[in-house]
């Protein structure tokens, strides 16, 4: 059976997720464990306005903080908008130049990260705002009872927004999201196909994916919303880990192996040398639903490809895919129902229209354990009794049995339609939680640099990535890719010294004007620079900068310089001998490298 359906299979033309996001070939920063990037402080700025009208929006809070006027809104939308596109313009662009796409990619992860922290950031902003306003009602003078019945309001306004904290900022991360993808759908996308190819490019649904913004990856009322409810409990038949077993156990049975090559293991250093299983590349393909278990939409498509009057090879390949479709059906709605997972699943959909009745107080996935295990109804039906009078109605219970009725009596037809859009919606939901988790990972593994400090070290050390608006960026200074070093140190200077300060003399001084200053004064000759002075030795340093071949001769700049110092010092050294001072012995060292210097500050 194996093998025959083996065969079948290698005809479909099923597809592997192919979507190559990695950071792995770029610079990690300054403390050894992140990315290092500053973004636009003019984008930071449209970021935080945009972050606040949404969120004082989803929270009803607009006239409480002064943003309820639309044409300001308008205003700060159009104007995220124009900041995003020109810095993600900016960024394909040094992609483009520094031939890595991978620079992109960070770019996208750095405003996502910012967006998803500005949205937090704004909505305590909101909390305390609500915690003052309650205060300042409290301690108003003469505290009457409509100031009372205000602050009662308010600190019940406060705990909805508490306890709805994660549906509120999954719905505001969407929309913010969805302007963030919508601002480059037109010229960014165009221009990243151009540079690196559509098959290069990061597809939009890795920001759009409604994970990114939940609390969890299996809340409840997400997976009711955008996909499908599923268990938590792993022992559970329609838990994640079940089903996904389920479907791998099957698609090895019909010859779709895994592939470990999908998306690289993640790079953040603190993911590393942790066990890492690779997604499955079948699973992440929401299409190969259509082309595995859909022989009906095969077979509209044959019937209109035999009106168009189509060649009868195509058309004996879909009369193939047919037949190969329905057999992998049958097979797997067998393995379904072995695990028991009709009814439960046709629960989900059935329940769909009224659970919101429920919810809260109940969870979605109590409502539907209610409805599929009865032993569990008394306890939950006594649990709505007890806080009836706290939700001011009562929950009647008959339309869930309505529901447990119907999900017993399903036909073969709707049956075959619930599978389906089961395994659509799953097969979704497979991709948007590993795609969810792999751009959070990224996320905290930048930081988003504004300590000049840090930014001026990062940059020195070629570990920052500036992603700015035109009119931020700075006069561009060609980066570091060689130095000689010069270490130029008198001899027997602890006993000159000695000598000195026997006949009354001054070394410092003595050192300094035969020594330290006539050096110092022919250093911009050779594009050399003092780099600190150790003791009785000068330390120097000529850097070779990347696109300036003419300053490419360090070394013989440096053999220069070398000469240039013993004869300053050879000059001095026949004035000292004529007032009768000791002479310097120079000795001097040039060490040259082919990489960036390290700097510290």
């Amino acid at each position: 059976m194996a093998s025959s359906i083996q065969s079948i299979a290698d005809g479909l033309p099923v597809q592997r997720y192919d979507v190559q996001f990695s950071l792995d070939r770029l610079a990690i920063g300054v403390d050894n464990v992140h990315f290092d990037v500053r973004l636009s402080q003019q984008l930071i700025q449209s970021v935080e306005r945009a972050a606040l009208y949404i969120v004082t929006r989803h929270t009803g809070t607009q006239q409480m903080l002064k943003t309820d006027r639309a044409v300001e809104w308008t205003k700060a939308k159009e104007r995220f908008k124009e900041d995003c596109t020109a810095v993600l313009t900016a960024a394909v662009h040094t992609a483009k130049s520094r031939k890595e796409i991978q620079i992109d990619f960070l770019a996208q992860v750095a405003v996502s990260k910012l967006i998803f922290d500005e949205l937090r950031t704004q909505f305590d902003r909101v909390i305390k705002h609500i915690e003052h306003v309650i205060r300042s009602v409290e301690l108003t003078p003469h505290h009457e009872t409509r100031d009372t019945s205000e602050s009662m309001k308010l600190k019940e306004q406060l705990k909805q927004i508490r306890t709805g904290r994660g549906r509120l900022l999954q719905q505001a991360g969407d929309e913010l999201l969805e302007i963030f993808v919508n601002c480059q759908r037109k010229g960014i996308m165009e221009l990243r196909e151009a540079n690196f190819g559509r098959e290069n490019t990061l597809p939009e649904h890795i920001f759009t994916n409604r994970l990114i913004h939940a609390e969890s990856l299996t809340d409840d009322e997400t997976l009711m919303e955008h996909y499908i409810l599923l268990n938590n409990r792993i022992e559970d038949p329609d838990s994640v880990e079940r089903v996904t077993m389920l479907l791998e156990n099957f698609f090895e049975e019909i010859g779709l192996h895994p592939s470990t090559d999908l998306l690289p293991e993640p790079d953040e250093p603190t993911a590393r040398g942790s066990l890492y299983k690779p997604p499955n590349p079948w699973l992440m393909n929401e299409e190969n639903v259509n082309v595995l278990f859909n022989p009906e939409g095969t077979q509209r498509q044959y019937r209109r490809r035999r009106s168009e009057k189509a060649p009868k090879e195509e058309l004996k390949e879909l009369k193939q895919q047919i037949r190969a479709q329905k057999k992998i059906y049958k097979l797997f709605f067998k393995k379904f129902k072995k695990e028991k997972l009709p009814r439960l699943i046709n629960t989900a959909f059935e329940m769909a229209s009224v659970y919101r009745e429920y919810c809260p107080p109940l969870t979605p996935r109590q409502v539907h354990t209610y409805i599929t295990q009865p032993t569990s109804r008394k306890q939950i039906t006594a649990r709505l009794e007890r806080i009836k009078n706290f939700y001011g109605k009562s929950f009647s219970m008959t339309p869930l049995h309505k529901v447990a009725r119907r999900a017993k009596r399903i036909s073969a037809k709707q049956q075959k339609v619930y599978v389906y859009e089961f395994l659509t919606a799953f097969f979704r939901y497979y991709r948007d939680m590993t795609m969810a988790s792999h751009l959070k990972t990224y996320m905290n593994s930048v930081h988003l640099a504004v300590d000049e400090k840090i930014i001026a070290l990062s940059k020195e050390n070629r570990t920052l990535y500036d992603f700015l608006l035109k009119a931020e960026q700075e006069k561009k200074e060609h980066p570091v890719i060689g130095h000689t070093i010069v270490k130029a140190d008198v001899r027997g200077s602890t006993d000159l010294t000695y000598h000195l300060k026997e006949q009354g003399l001054n070394p410092a001084s003595y050192f300094s004007l035969n020594f330290f200053d006539p050096i110092t004064q022919v250093l911009f000759e050779y594009d050399a620079a003092k780099e600190f002075i150790e003791g009785d030795a000068l330390i120097l340093s000529i850097f070779e900068q990347e696109e300036t071949p003419e300053g490419w001769y360090s070394v013989a700049r440096a053999c220069g310089l070398a000469i240039r110092m013993l004869s300053i010092v050879r000059d001095y050294n026949f004035k000292s001998r004529k007032n009768n001072l000791p002479i310097l012995e120079l000795g001097i060292g040039v060490c040259y490298n082919n990489t960036t210097p390290t700097f510290l500050f």
